[in-house]
C-alpha cells in the first residue's frame, strides 16, 4: 500500500477508534485524525496522478525548474511541505475531480469550531454528525477515485461503524425534520433555513417539535439528542445567517444587493430581502420607493422617511 494511503487509512481508523472509546476527551482528537485521513486521502489521489520522476509535483506546495540530463527544462515538486485544503482543492478543480466541498466546508467548521469552542460533552452530541460527513466524503472518494470498495481500504470492523452510525444519524435526521416540515412556514426561504436549526446548548442539528400549526417564534423545540428545550426565536437568526451568508458573500463581491440584511424594526439580522420580510418580528419596511425619484429604497434608508439617501441629504443640505 502506497504510503500516503497507509497514513490516511491509519489516521482513519484512529479516528474511529477513539470516538469509539468511552472516553469523552479522546473523541476530540478523534474528529482531527479523521480530518487529517481524508486529507491525506485527497493527497494519494494527487500523488497518483502526478508525473512519473516529477517528486509528487502535484502534491508538493512548492514547485521548481528542473534541468534534466538531456538538455530539457522540466518542473519538480521541492521540499517537504505539502499542498494545503485550497492547493488540493484548486488541483481537484483542474484535474476535474469532484468532491462534495459544501459537505467538507461543514466537517471542516466542525473540526475547527470543536478545537476553540465545544465541551467534551457537545463534541459527543454531534458526533454521529461527524460520522455522516466523513462516511459520505470517504465512502464517495473510494469508490469513485481509488475504484474499490471503502471496507477494503479501511478494514470491514471500522467501515461498519462509520456506517451503523450513518444510518443512526439519518434516520434521526429524517424524524426531526419530518417533524418540523408539519409546521407552516409561511415563507418559502424556511426550506432552506429549517436544516441550519441547532441546537444552543450541544450544537447538534437534531432538532425536533411536537407543536402543529403556523410558525411563531415562542414555539418549543426540542434536542433530539440531550433532550434540551428552547424555542424558534432563540436560535432562528444563526440558523439564517448560516443558511445564507454564503449567498450574501457572492452577492457583495459581484456588487448585488444583499441577501440578509438587519432588520430597522427589531435590529436583528433576519430580514431576507426576497421575501421582504423579518423572520424573527414579521414586519416589512415602511417605505418602499423614493418619494420624490421612485428608487428602491433599501433598510437602511427607512429612516429617511420615504427618501432615498441623495434626496434625503439634498433635503437637508437645503435647510
Amino acid at each position: 500500500m502506497p504510503l500516503l494511503l497507509k497514513n490516511a487509512t491509519e489516521s482513519i481508523q484512529i479516528g474511529v477508534e477513539d470516538f469509539e472509546n468511552a472516553d469523552e476527551k479522546r473523541h476530540r482528537s478523534a474528529v482531527r485524525n479523521i480530518y487529517a485521513g481524508i486529507l491525506l486521502l485527497y493527497k494519494h489521489q494527487l500523488s497518483n496522478m502526478s508525473p512519473k520522476n516529477s517528486n509528487d509535483i502535484l502534491v508538493k506546495r512548492e514547485i521548481v525548474p528542473n534541468l534534466s540530463k538531456d538538455g530539457e527544462i522540466n518542473f519538480i515538486g521541492s521540499g517537504k511541505r505539502t499542498v494545503d485544503v485550497n492547493g488540493i482543492r484548486r488541483n481537484f478543480n483542474r484535474l476535474n475531480i469532484k468532491v462534495d466541498w459544501d459537505r467538507f466546508e461543514k466537517l471542516q467548521t466542525l473540526r475547527n469550531d470543536i478545537e476553540h469552542y465545544y465541551s467534551d460533552k457537545s463534541i459527543n452530541a454531534i458526533k454521529k454528525e461527524i460520522f455522516s460527513h466523513a462516511f459520505a466524503l470517504i465512502n464517495d472518494f473510494i469508490c469513485h477515485y481509488l475504484v474499490k470498495r471503502p471496507a477494503e481500504i479501511l478494514g470491514e470492523e471500522y467501515w461498519k461503524v462509520l456506517l451503523e452510525n450513518n444510518d443512526v444519524f439519518q434516520d434521526a435526521r429524517k424524524r426531526c425534520l419530518e417533524s418540523l416540515n408539519d409546521i407552516e412556514w409561511k415563507y418559502c426561504s424556511f426550506t432552506k433555513i429549517l436544516s441550519r436549526l441547532r441546537c444552543p446548548e450541544c450544537n447538534s442539528p437534531l432538532v425536533r417539535t411536537n407543536e402543529t400549526g403556523a410558525y411563531r417564534t415562542d414555539m418549543i423545540l426540542v434536542c433530539d439528542q440531550e433532550n434540551h428545550e428552547f424555542t424558534l426565536g432563540g436560535v432562528l437568526e444563526s440558523a439564517i445567517e448560516d443558511a445564507f451568508w454564503a449567498d450574501n458573500y457572492v452577492a457583495a463581491k459581484d456588487g448585488d444587493d444583499p441577501v440578509l440584511g438587519a432588520c430597522p424594526n427589531c435590529q436583528r439580522k433576519a430580514y431576507i430581502f426576497e421575501e421582504d420580510i423579518c423572520f424573527m418580528c414579521e414586519e416589512s419596511r415602511s417605505y418602499r420607493e423614493c418619494s420624490v425619484c421612485g428608487e428602491d429604497l433599501s433598510l437602511d434608508e427607512q429612516e429617511f422617511n420615504g427618501l432615498c439617501g441623495y434626496h434625503y441629504h439634498q433635503m437637508t443640505k437645503d435647510d
